[in-house]
């Protein structure tokens, strides 16, 4: 039997453990989606609005913590980008795409 996991975000609510949730580390805990990957960077589906330049971690199940920078903010999230130099992130980003 597969194991679940739990993220706890803010209060008590908590997000079941699939593959596209994850947890944007901004100013305070986020809950996540991943709608969508292209390279090096993920665009996530989140009510977080952090500035565009600013440091965040990305908490996903699979992949571990990710450090990125914010691309880009609008109405329905953000876009993230990471670096291609540190091979944790690269094995990470692996992890995110499987």
């Amino acid at each position: 039997m597969m194991k679940r996991f739990h993220f706890v975000t803010r209060g008590a609510s908590a997000l079941r453990r699939h593959p596209r949730q994850c947890i944007l580390m901004a100013s305070a805990p986020f809950a996540a989606f991943i709608a969508g990957m292209n390279g090096n960077r993920v665009t996530l589906s989140t009510d977080a609005r952090p500035e565009p330049g600013s440091a965040v971690e990305l908490l996903h199940p699979d992949a571990g913590v990710l450090a990125a920078h914010v691309i880009d903010s609008d109405e329905t999230g953000v876009t993230l980008a990471f670096s291609d130099a540190d091979p944790a992130t690269r094995f990470g980003m692996t992890r995110l795409s499987a």
